[in-house]
C-alpha cells in the first residue's frame, strides 16, 4: 500500500473531494465510517494529528429527529444539525482530512489494510479502519409515532426529562428494561405517569414502589399517539381508553446502525461492538467509537469515545513510521 507523508501544504479539502471522486482507488491511513459526534471528533483529531483520513457519511444520524440536543457543554439546547453543521466547518480547515457523503456498501478486510466500497463509486484503501456508525431504535409500528419522533416522543430522560418535569406522560416497554424500570427512572422528572402495556408479573418490589408512587400501569399497549404537529396530546390504548399526556417515553430493542461489524467479523457484546479500553474490535486494525459500543447513549460521550479512538489509531499509526524508518 501507498505510504503519504504530510506536509503543510497539501491540497484543501475541496480539492481532496474532487480528487476521491475522480480516482477509483484513493489511499488513506484511516478511513471513518459515521460522521456523527464520534466519526467527527476522531477526523478533528487525526487531522491535526496530519493523518491522511477520509470520512464516509450518508448524513442518517439517529438524532436527526430531535428539534434540541442536551447535556452537551456550551451547546446545550441546540440542534444536533446546527452542531455538525459547525463540526464539518471546523474540519474544513484540516486539509489532510477528506468527506465524502456516500453509503458504504461494502467492507472487505486484507493483510494491507481495508478497502471500501462506496455507492459514489470509489473504493478507497486504508491502513485502518474506524467504525462511529452508531445504534437504530427499533421502533414499534404505532400510529402517529413517528411524527412524534424526537419532538414529544423519546427513549432518553437525560436528554429530554427536563422539558416534560412535572407534566403527564405515558411510558411503554419493550426494550432491554422493563417499563417499570423507566417509570422508575422518570419519577425524579415528574410523578405523573402512566405505564402502558406492562404484563408482566411485577415483583414484590416493583408492587410496593407503584403503591407509594401512585404510577398508574394499564396491561393495553398503545395503539395510536394522538398528536398535534408532532406534539402529544394523548394516546389511545388497544382496550379503547384514551389517556391525556404530554409526551411518551419508550424503552425499544436497539440494534446496529450499520451492519458493517458483523459482516467484518467483529465481536459482539450483545446489540453493542465488543472493543478494549482503547477502542479496539476484534478484528486487526478495526476500531469503533461511540454509541456502537456503549449503553450511554449521550452526544458528548460519543464525541469524547471519537478521541480516545482517534488517539489510539494514531498511536498505532506511529507504531507503523516507526518500523518504516528502523
Amino acid at each position: 500500500m501507498r505510504r503519504f507523508h504530510l506536509s503543510r501544504d497539501r491540497p484543501p479539502v475541496e480539492l481532496l473531494r474532487s480528487t476521491v471522486r475522480r480516482e477509483q482507488t484513493e489511499e488513506y491511513d484511516v478511513i471513518v465510517i459515521g460522521g456523527g459526534a464520534a466519526g467527527l471528533s476522531a477526523a478533528v483529531v487525526l487531522g491535526r494529528a496530519r493523518r491522511r483520513v477520509l470520512l464516509c457519511d450518508a448524513g442518517a444520524q439517529r438524532n436527526s429527529c430531535a428539534e434540541k440536543m442536551h447535556g452537551f457543554l456550551s451547546r446545550d439546547g441546540e440542534s444536533p444539525g446546527e452542531l455538525l453543521k459547525i463540526c464539518k466547518e471546523q474540519l474544513a480547515q484540516y486539509p489532510s482530512v477528506g468527506f465524502e457523503a456516500s453509503v458504504v456498501q461494502a467492507v472487505e478486510k486484507s493483510s494491507s489494510g481495508f478497502r471500501v466500497e462506496l455507492t459514489s463509486g470509489t473504493a478507497p484503501v486504508a491502513d485502518l479502519l474506524l467504525l462511529a456508525t452508531g445504534m437504530a431504535d427499533a421502533l414499534p409500528e404505532i400510529d402517529g409515532l413517528r411524527e412524534a419522533w424526537g419532538r414529544s416522543a423519546f427513549v432518553c430522560p437525560y436528554c429530554d426529562g427536563w422539558e416534560i418535569q412535572d407534566r403527564p406522560i405515558a411510558v411503554s416497554g419493550g426494550g432491554v428494561r422493563s417499563a417499570i424500570d423507566l417509570a422508575q427512572e422518570l419519577y425524579g422528572w415528574t410523578r405523573k405517569i402512566t405505564v402502558c402495556g406492562h404484563t408482566e408479573s411485577l415483583s414484590t418490589a416493583q408492587t410496593t414502589w407503584l403503591h407509594a408512587s401512585g404510577v398508574r400501569v394499564d396491561a393495553h399497549p398503545i395503539r395510536r399517539i394522538v398528536h398535534d404537529n408532532g406534539h402529544v396530546r394523548s394516546v389511545q390504548l388497544e382496550g379503547g381508553d384514551c389517556i391525556d399526556c404530554d409526551a411518551v417515553f419508550f424503552s425499544v430493542p436497539l440494534k446496529q446502525g450499520s451492519d458493517i461489524a458483523e459482516r467484518l467479523g467483529c465481536k459482539m457484546n450483545g446489540a453493542r461492538i465488543e472493543a478494549d479500553d482503547c477502542n479496539r474490535t476484534s478484528v486487526p486494525g478495526c476500531f469503533a467509537a461511540g454509541d456502537n459500543v456503549t449503553h450511554v447513549h449521550q452526544v458528548i460521550v460519543a464525541a469524547a469515545s471519537g478521541v480516545r479512538a482517534a488517539i489510539a489509531i494514531n498511536d498505532e499509526l506511529v507504531c507503523r513510521d516507526v518500523r518504516q524508518l528502523v
